[in-house]
């Protein structure tokens, strides 16, 4: 399997003044901006093992997302189903109509 070399930066990071220092690896080095200031703590080379990715794969993975998300979707929607019919209801019942 090829290799492929990455460098990772361990640096100190902080977002705004009275704010505390934390710590983030990252494989990209952030500089100091105006909204943030970043120091340098370490910088390591690593090699990782190169990964084959098909597109049978990552369609695979999409589908998966989707359904998940078609999912979450669905039980959201029955939620809210369920309130506008006790919203119905309550309303009803104040007129005296009876249930929907």
């Amino acid at each position: 399997m090829p290799k492929k070399t990455i460098t990772i930066f361990t640096q100190a990071e902080k977002w705004g003044s009275l704010a505390e220092f934390t710590i983030a690896h990252r494989t990209q080095e952030l500089i100091t901006n105006e909204y943030a200031m970043y120091i340098t703590i370490h910088t390591q080379t690593v090699e990782i093992d190169e990964i084959e990715i098909n597109s049978e794969r990552l369609t695979n993975a999409h589908i998966d997302y989707l359904r998940s998300l078609k999912s979450q979707v669905s039980a959201k929607a029955q939620v809210d189903l369920k309130n506008l019919d006790e919203q119905i209801n309550n309303l009803l019942c104040l007129e005296n109509k009876g249930v929907a």
